[in-house]
């Protein structure tokens, strides 16, 4: 709900995580300046992806999303799901950070699953099945199978 000031309706403040912002306000220019240095110290140490890195993170994050899919489905089916259970699955993988902000650390990704598996056990050995290292010509490391 808004709420009125001075006659005007303002907006309901969205919120975009578990609490709430600490500031609303826009950085001061002192803020702007601290940012810049910080991120010239850090620039040495490896800590941003560039832009190439970025976008190869995406394609493999897109491929990884559509394995993890086809694997939960097919887990689902080992459990005798039905095919209208089988639809409703999910699973997708969230990486750590604030990578949407762009303020995360290189290599950081999570996996999250449909709840009718039951513990961490039970995907041992599943999805690494899937995951059959194929060597790329263009790559220095294998990567995840088709």
């Amino acid at each position: 709900m808004g709420s009125h000031l001075g006659g005007l309706q303002t907006q309901p403040q969205r919120s975009y995580g578990v609490t709430s912002p600490i500031s609303l306000a826009a950085p001061k220019d002192l803020d702007c300046v601290h940012t810049q240095k910080l991120t010239e110290v850090l620039k040495p140490f490896g800590v941003f992806e560039d832009q190439e890195e970025l976008i190869h993170r995406l394609v493999v994050l897109d491929k990884l999303n559509k394995l993890v899919k086809e694997w939960i489905v097919e887990l689902g089916e080992s459990k005798n799901l039905s095919p209208s259970d089988l639809e409703e699955v999910g699973g997708k993988i969230f990486t750590f950070g604030s990578y949407r902000l762009g303020v995360h650390t290189k290599g950081r990704t999570s996996v999250v699953w449909s709840q009718f598996i039951e513990s961490l056990f039970e995907l041992e050995g599943t999805f690494k099945d899937n995951l059959v290292p194929t060597p790329l010509p263009w790559a220095g490391t294998p990567s995840p199978g088709p």
